[in-house]
């Protein structure tokens, strides 16, 4: 039998055994790589949120003002009163307070509401309703039915001159927010019965002139061209019907000018010239 034997140099039998590819590589800090993803996710996530901002950011400045429920004053007008302004941050306007604002200004404004909308705000007004005028002190005075005092200006100013004027009795105090004091005379329910009346007979809106200044002679201009007398506040849906009829059997045309005394029963019809129609 043979034998082999196998002889090793001695730098064979120093090399030592190689190692798997596998295991010569460094495994990476599982830590280190955790943090790395964590932080590629939130730069993503600030990124699509910087995104959306960009998109949503013009939605929170005001870029339109809408109004509505306005007739005696303009858009331009609310708006001013408000102060608000095109370019103002919506979430930082303090809308009770522009409402303040708005009632402060405009003194015809009863109740007003703002709100905001995706791109701006809307304002909705409601105006007093019934505003009079008159005279008194050498100053004019606007004022509610229920003699709630508006405005008072000088005389000759014409931006109350859409309101109906009306003769009282002797004012003793006028104060804007007050009530007219009207001294010893407390009982005036007469009026806001009289001007019922007027708006039931559908006379409301052709009525330029009512003489409320003595409770049992009461009297209106209609269209310029008529006075009618009613007396005092009693019965009045007869009396007006009673004025129609005197004005369709006795209306003489555009030129004439009358008075119609309705404060008795049957009821009389004169004319006059036009320089007695307010006297």
């Amino acid at each position: 039998m043979n034998h082999q034997t196998t002889v090793r140099t001695q730098n064979e039998s120093m090399l030592s055994p190689k190692r798997p590819p596998h295991l010569g590589k460094k495994q990476p800090n599982q830590k280190l790589m955790r943090a790395l993803r964590a932080s590629m996710l939130i730069a993503g996530g600030m990124i699509v949120v910087l995104g959306l901002l960009l998109l949503v950011l013009p939605m929170f400045k005001v870029q339109n003002v809408e109004v509505v429920g306005n007739d005696y004053y303009t858009v331009e007008q609310i708006i001013e009163a408000s102060g608000i302004q095109s370019g103002d941050e919506l979430l930082a306007l303090d809308l009770n307070e522009c409402m303040s604002k708005v009632f402060a200004g405009c003194p015809y404004v009863d109740s007003c509401d703002i709100v905001a909308t995706p791109f701006g705000v809307k304002i909705t007004v409601w105006e007093a309703e019934g505003v009079m005028r008159t005279e008194a002190a050498g100053k004019q005075i606007s004022f509610t039915k229920d003699f709630k005092v508006l405005e008072i200006a000088e005389i000759g100013e014409t931006h109350l001159s859409p309101f109906l004027y009306v003769k009282l009795p002797p004012i003793q105090s006028a104060a804007v927010g007050a009530r007219l004091s009207f001294g010893q005379t407390t009982e005036m329910s007469y009026v806001s019965t009289l001007l019922d009346a007027l708006e039931k007979a559908e006379w409301k809106d052709d009525v330029t002139y009512v003489d409320f200044s003595e409770r049992f002679s009461l009297s209106f201009v209609l269209r310029e061209q008529y006075r009618i007398e009613v007396g005092s506040a009693q019965s009045l849906d007869t009396k007006l019907l009673l004025a129609k009829a005197k004005l369709e059997k006795e209306d003489g045309g555009e030129d004439t000018y009358a008075v119609v005394d309705v404060s008795e029963e049957k009821g009389t019809y004169r004319e006059i010239d036009k320089s007695q129609l307010y006297s």
